[in-house]
């Protein structure tokens, strides 16, 4: 299962046996085994954490499916999901996880502005 959310430069790839990998699109010059490597992609969270893990919050069952869309500003007043001008002033996603035992988890995702860090909420 494989999502993109062009406005976080994210790419959401979710496997059958319940975790989620959220990956950033990067670009660099680098070389590797004598190939040069200008795009790829970075790992930022695995989901659900290790402390969820820990805490048996995801269920032994499989994933059935992934789904992840805008969410209105916390601080925002109303539902507007877009600023003045039609933009996104501060990108929030919802991902909501899916399991074969109808368990749901959901996550907020942002990205930190000035150094670009993906948030998990």
């Amino acid at each position: 299962m494989v999502l993109h959310v062009p406005e976080l430069s994210l790419v959401v790839a979710g496997s059958l046996n319940g975790r989620v990998a959220l990956l950033s699109l990067t670009k660099m010059n680098k070389r590797i085994h004598g190939l040069t490597v200008k795009r790829g992609f970075r790992v930022d969270w695995v989901l659900p954490r290790k402390e969820e893990e820990k805490k048996r919050i995801r269920p032994l069952s499989a994933l059935h499916g992934i789904a992840i869309s805008p969410v209105p500003d916390p601080k925002a007043r109303g539902l507007n999901l877009r600023g003045r001008h039609g933009r996104l002033p501060h990108s929030y996603y919802r991902l909501i996880l899916h399991y074969v035992d109808h368990t749901i988890l959901m996550y907020d995702i942002t990205r930190r502005v000035g150094d670009d860090d993906l948030m998990i909420f």
